[in-house]
């Protein structure tokens, strides 16, 4: 049997960037964001095909991402590639040219540094695209210096794969000259002004491959942010706490979804996940958290184009302590037309429509993010305080709980049934001027109980 790699970076000890703790991220798939102004949508033959969104678009929507408070960009796949999604690059250090230029990706960047913004790339180690220059050649010439850097059962034709996918060869990170062509792509892009990396499917490489692409980002900029696309239990995402910053929280995405959008969950049931989950995870290890993205359905279509359910989710998600992620048009009603997963097989491009623009999009739903982004920007407490239940009736399907820290003091208080209920609680050392900030519900005190009606 083959041993099991693993790695401890003794320096890195500091926990996730200051900054990380403010982040409203906005993650943007950019194919189908926005084509630019007087460019309309192209129109490919089926949804794999190109729909034309570009860089130029992005730095063109900024008031709009803004508009929303969110303070964070994630960029789906920059760098060349011959699909929509990017996922298979032939040139790490080249922009797609359908998306725009290097010059494009470096003017975004600056623009979102001139408002305070930051920008984080999607960052993929583990496998790239079988038209990628160093795999052509090495399938050609058994000889070619390239021919270690995949992992060959037997040349040229059968070789390691993601998920047995030919047009992507795993490459071989335990060989040194892969490993650094790799390390040196990432540190190109933080010297070009990159604040961070998503890592694509971080379960593939080893550990001690991420410590070491840790080491190495951090030594050109030490308050990067890397977390992980590590979708498994909770004890295998904590293995990563020693090689990078955290990870996306897929778990809390799942119970998001299964107690908001399908009601298969119960209040008792996201409680107790929530309480186990929150003692498990050190304050150190970071936890992006998001209610839907680019492969899986969109939240508003699981939900059946229920807004009530997306509204809910996405207050709980924008007062918990995790950054929050929101999915490009999530804000705005975007939804798909067919489950990703049809005939059990995952067509993840349904949850990748075109972004809604103007008269399309829902005003009520961007009003209601644009709330939820200035009451987490105003409220440092929901990036830090604690939690603490103080509210659950599952008969009533109503549910309260408190963050707080020192003074401050934010209280969340939900109804998931389709009648009003007044919710009677503890007061919680809330004053005689205690206001709902998101929705200008009335609120009093009667002696030590707190009545929101």
């Amino acid at each position: 049997d083959e041993a099991t790699d693993f790695a401890l970076w003794v320096g890195n000890t500091s926990g996730p960037p200051a900054w990380t703790s403010e982040a409203i991220i906005y993650h943007i798939f950019l194919d189908r964001f926005y084509p630019g102004d007087g460019k309309t949508w192209m129109k490919p033959e089926n949804l794999s095909g190109f729909f034309g969104g570009t860089l130029r678009g992005v730095i063109q929507k900024l008031d709009y991402i803004q508009s929303f408070s969110f303070n964070t960009l994630w960029l789906s796949p920059t760098f060349a590639s011959p699909s929509h999604h990017g996922y298979n690059s032939t040139d790490y250090y080249k922009v797609e040219p359908r998306l725009g230029t290097n010059a494009d990706l470096r003017e975004l960047i600056d623009a979102a540094h001139e408002r305070g913004m930051r920008i984080i790339l999607d960052f993929v180690a583990n496998h790239w695209s079988s038209s990628h220059p160093t795999f052509q050649e090495a399938q050609r010439d058994l000889q070619s210096p390239y021919h270690d850097w995949y992992l060959w059962k037997r040349w040229p034709q059968e070789y390691e794969t993601y998920f047995g996918v030919k047009e992507l060869p795993k490459l071989n990170l335990k060989h040194r000259p892969a490993r650094n062509y790799i390390l040196d792509c990432a540190r190109h892009w933080l010297e070009k002004g990159v604040d961070g990396y998503r890592l694509d499917y971080a379960l593939g490489p080893s550990l001690d491959f991420w410590a070491d692409f840790s080491r190495a980002c951090q030594a050109v900029k030490p308050d990067c942010w890397l977390f992980g696309e590590v979708v498994d239990a909770a004890p295998v995402q904590l293995s990563y706490a020693s090689s990078m910053d955290g990870a996306l929280d897929f778990l809390l995405n799942r119970a998001l979804r299964k107690t908001f959008a399908n009601n298969s969950w119960t209040l008792e049931e996201f409680e107790a996940f929530l309480a186990a989950h929150e003692s498990y995870f050190p304050l150190a290890f970071s936890r992006p958290a998001f209610l839907d993205n680019h492969d899986m359905n969109r939240f508003l279509f699981t939900a059946g184009g229920d807004k009530d359910k997306l509204k809910l989710a996405a207050l709980v998600l924008y007062s918990l302590s995790n950054p929050p992620i929101v999915y490009y048009g999530t804000e705005a009603g975007s939804g798909q037309e067919r489950d990703v997963y049809q005939n059990n097989y995952g067509f993840f491009e349904e949850a990748r429509l075109p972004m809604r623009w103007g008269g399309d999009q829902c005003d009520d739903l961007i009003d209601y993010f644009r709330r939820l982004g200035a009451l987490r920007r105003k409220h440092a407490v929901l990036n830090h305080g604690e939690r603490r239940l103080l509210h659950l009736d599952s008969q009533e399907k109503t549910y309260a709980y408190l963050r707080a820290s020192g003074q401050d003091r934010v209280l969340i208080a939900l109804n998931m049934s389709e009648i009003p209920h007044a919710i009677t609680m503890p007061a919680s050392g809330l004053d005689q001027n205690a206001q709902d900030r998101l929705n200008g519900h009335k609120v009093k005190l009667s002696g030590n109980d707190l009545i929101v009606e």
